[in-house]
């Protein structure tokens, strides 16, 4: 059962329990091969055949899961009085969750977020269910392609879906992070309903973006026919702004060096990061910047391939 306290019932689910049923479903091969795969650098088959090729068809995308507490109709707190004074609907409650704070108060995790969603897409992806029953039906069920042409429908228990009926993926929200967030020592959260009426807090105000099923955000990438952004300058730019420091920084450097330590690549301590970062090259720094990504701030590279052309 969720934990109720006061008004608020938080989720009965932990948040690598989410990234779990996330990854089942992208790693069920529930997309034919030639329209749409989602996966990780550290997970792909051409980063073994180190065949930089691949990097024509994907698209990064950078994910912070977070659970999702409901705020019952009789929530009476600063969350709600926000939302009423914003004109957004509390009488059937409310989902929220709060930014992730750092040690010093920050919230550097969000930031980065947000700094990645300048050049590529980032978002946070958030669940419409607090439930743990419902975390395991939706990721239990088995979508299975229709392999009819092109046609973008998966085939479950017997009926023909459109693609965007992914169960787990339609009961996702995914929200693009809207600004920086430079206060400290203050509780900030994103709140919303199933109807996607959305506000920020810890000052009330309506950031300007619209909430998307999972399901929506993929296939807005899909017929958006985006290409690829991935540029090895535009990454380092991406580093220096995320640490706040030259990618030759003693700081930067030292981390880079534990990191191919880490992985088993060669690099030579007289050249400069930047050097040493080119002969790595494109694929084996993205396999590096998505441990960076994790380890510091707790977020996810995947990348999206789309093969239309087949």
């Amino acid at each position: 059962m969720a934990n109720q306290i006061g008004n608020t019932l938080t989720s009965e689910f932990i948040e690598e329990d989410l990234i779990a049923a996330f990854e089942r479903v992208i790693g069920q091969k529930t997309y034919p091969k030639y329209f749409l795969e989602i996966s990780r650098i550290s997970q792909n088959e051409e980063k073994e055949k180190g065949y930089d090729g691949i990097l024509n068809t994907l698209i990064p995308i950078y994910i912070q899961f977070k659970r999702s507490k409901f705020y019952l109709p009789t929530f009476a707190g600063d969350l709600k009085k926000g939302r009423e004074k914003l004109q957004k609907p509390t009488d059937k409650g409310f989902y929220a969750f709060n930014l992730h704070p750092d040690d010093t108060g920050g919230f550097k995790q969000h930031n980065t977020l947000f700094t990645l969603n300048k050049n590529h897409k980032a978002i946070y992806i958030a669940p419409l269910f607090h439930k743990k029953s419902q975390l395991t039906k939706y990721k239990n069920l088995h979508p299975k392609f229709l392999y009819r042409y092109f046609d973008p429908f998966i085939y479950e228990h017997g009926h023909k879906y459109q693609f965007k009926s992914i169960p787990l993926f339609d009961h996702l929200v995914s929200i693009v992070p809207h600004k920086l967030v430079s206060s400290k020592g203050i509780t900030h959260h994103y709140a919303f309903d199933k109807e996607r009426n959305i506000t920020f807090h810890s000052e009330p105000e309506n950031p300007e973006i619209k909430i998307l099923s999972l399901n929506e955000f993929f296939n807005s990438l899909i017929d958006s026919n985006e290409k690829n952004t991935i540029n090895l300058e535009s990454y380092i730019s991406t580093v220096e702004e995320i640490f706040s420091r030259k990618i030759n920084s003693t700081v930067l450097k030292k981390i880079f060096y534990y990191y191919y330590r880490r992985n088993g690549f060669s690099f030579y301590t007289g050249n400069s990061n930047l050097l040493n970062i080119k002969k790595l090259g494109i694929l084996n720094f993205l396999f590096i910047f998505e441990q960076i990504l994790e380890d510091f701030f707790g977020i996810k590279q995947y990348f999206l391939e789309i093969n239309n052309d087949a």
